[in-house]
Parts: C-alpha cells; sequence; structure tokens
C-alpha cells in the first residue's frame, strides 16, 4: 500500500512510538515559541491580567503555556499520524 504521494505507507506507530516522536518535536522547538505568543497575545489583547507570580511567571502565562504546549502537541500529533493528507499552501504574511 502507499500513501496518496506514492511513498510505501509506514507502519503504524504505537501510542508509546508516537508520544516518543511528538516529545522528540518539542525539545527541537525553542523555549522562546511560547513566550513569543504570549508577548504577541499581550500585545493584540489588553485582556491578559496580571497576577501574582507562579513560576517566574504570572498565573495567566503560565496557564497560556500549558494551552500552547497542549495545543502544540496536538498538532505534531496530527501532523506525525496523518501528514501524508496534509497540504500547505503559502499565505502572504500581511504587515
Amino acid at each position: 500500500m502507499t500513501t496518496i504521494v506514492g511513498h510505501p505507507t509506514p507502519e503504524p506507530l504505537t501510542l508509546d512510538e508516537l508520544n516518543t516522536r511528538i516529545e522528540k518535536v518539542i525539545d527541537v522547538l525553542s523555549g522562546h515559541l511560547p513566550n513569543k505568543w504570549i508577548d504577541d497575545l499581550k500585545e493584540q489583547h489588553d485582556g491578559l491580567v496580571k497576577s501574582e507570580d507562579e513560576h517566574g511567571l504570572d498565573e495567566n502565562e503560565t496557564a497560556l503555556m500549558f494551552a500552547f504546549w497542549h495545543a502544540a502537541r496536538a498538532v505534531i500529533r496530527d501532523l506525525i499520524v496523518h501528514g501524508d493528507d496534509v497540504r500547505l499552501t503559502r499565505t502572504a504574511i500581511s504587515d
């Protein structure tokens, strides 16, 4: 059996193998990435309310970090599992 693009279909991953591959991708991503994402949110929205520090970040930032990495893991998982079905298009970046 082959994929849409003609590559041999890989053997299905076990859940442990999938989690290991996801974590390898996460390890490569910079810790700066979620910080930049939070900074961008702060610039776009005034709704981030400051509260007492928790692990060097305010509670909202901590919750956003967890949400960011949870979403990132879901996206990476889906790309690993369904990567051959994904069609990426280039979109012009507006200023």
